[in-house]
C-alpha cells in the first residue's frame, strides 16, 4: 500500500505556507510543475501579497495564473502542489480559529 506524505507547516499566512511547501518539495528534489488550488486559495493569496512589501514578493511572482513561477490549475477541491513524476504535495487548509488571551 502507498504510504502518504503529511506536511505541517503551523503558523504563518497563507503564502509563506505555500511558498514553504514549494521549498519542502525543492529539497526532496522534486520539481515543481502545477498547483492545483481553489479559487478562494488564489484569491487569498493574490490578496495577501498585495498587502506584503514588494520587497517581500516581487511583482508578478503571485498572480492568478501562476504562484513562485509555477503555473495554478484553479481545482474544486483537494490543493496541492503536483511535482514532476506525479510526486503530490497536498496542503490542508487550516480553519481559522481566536486564540483567547487570559
Amino acid at each position: 500500500m502507498d504510504r502518504l506524505l503529511t506536511v505541517t507547516f503551523g503558523d504563518g499566512d497563507l503564502v509563506e505556507q505555500l511558498f514553504a511547501l514549494k521549498l519542502s518539495a525543492l529539497r526532496n528534489e522534486d520539481t515543481p510543475t502545477l498547483w492545483r488550488l481553489t479559487d478562494e486559495l488564489i484569491a487569498m493569496a493574490i490578496a495577501m501579497a498585495k498587502a506584503d512589501t514588494p520587497i517581500h514578493w516581487p511583482a508578478g511572482y503571485i498572480s492568478e495564473t501562476r504562484l513562485f513561477n509555477v503555473p495554478i490549475d484553479p481545482v474544486r477541491n483537494l490543493p496541492h502542489l503536483l511535482c514532476e513524476n506525479y510526486m503530490i504535495y497536498p496542503f490542508t487548509v487550516t480553519p481559522p480559529h481566536i486564540c483567547s488571551m487570559a
